[in-house]
């Protein structure tokens, strides 16, 4: 097989801080391929299986825990989708050591040496698990749309998708959620009809502050 350069960046965690070698456009494909498996910051467990062996619901690539604060990680299951997953959640369906398999050998940028991609703070990493949390409830409230006729009122709020209203026109309600989630600061998701800019309705976290209506609001 001709070994191919490659973009190492790619093998860069944007939230992890690593840096590309100072010299790495003059390695040649297989220098490069030697870094790669001794600095990148993901894990592959590709490997272990044999053609056709993974179930596509099994994580193929994944992030090290501490890349966002321990909080979650980005995983690339078999599928090809990508999710981003409370890590609690994770262990609990494949066991606790994931995220903890392999110590990467991380190069730091030298002085005067950007990054090879943008970091992200804690905050900015919960920002994006609020939004993970925000599409699923939307889509739950979607669902009791469709099978109602109508959206939950603001008096419901989302308690409606885990909890049947004593409305009279609910015939057809099902749970849409086992229980409501939290944001990843503790608080919990308001819900709000009709939605903002002409939208049905809007899901959103309070952000850090846990005030509505200020400036870190997730939508």
């Amino acid at each position: 097989m001709t070994a191919q350069k490659m973009d190492m960046a790619r093998f860069i965690c944007p939230a992890a801080g690593g840096a590309l070698p100072r010299d790495w456009q003059k390695l040649d494909a297989k220098a490069q391929a030697k870094w790669v498996n001794d600095h990148t910051d993901y894990i592959y467990l590709g490997a272990k299986w044999g053609m056709g062996d993974h179930h596509p619901n099994d994580p193929l690539v994944y992030e090290k825990d501490e890349d966002h604060g321990g909080v979650s990680i980005n995983v690339l299951f078999g599928d090809g989708t990508v999710s981003f997953i409370k890590l609690a959640d994770l262990r609990k369906a494949f066991g606790e050591k994931i995220g903890t398999e392999r110590t990467t050998q991380r190069v730091k940028a030298a002085p005067g040496q950007p990054p090879a991609i943008p970091l992200i703070t804690l905050d900015q990493a919960k920002a994006l698990l609020a939004h993970a949390d925000i599409s699923k409830l939307s889509q739950a409230v979607a669902s009791f749309e469709i099978d109602n006729g109508r959206y939950p009122t603001a008096d419901e709020g989302l308690d409606a998708l885990v909890k049947k209203p004593k409305a009279a026109d609910l015939a057809n309600w099902r749970q849409e959620a086992e229980k409501l989630p939290v944001d990843p600061w503790g608080h919990a998701y308001l819900y709000k009809i009709p939605g903002e800019k002409n939208t049905d309705f809007t899901i959103y976290s309070c952000g850090p502050d846990g005030k509505p209506g200020t400036a870190d609001d997730v939508k």
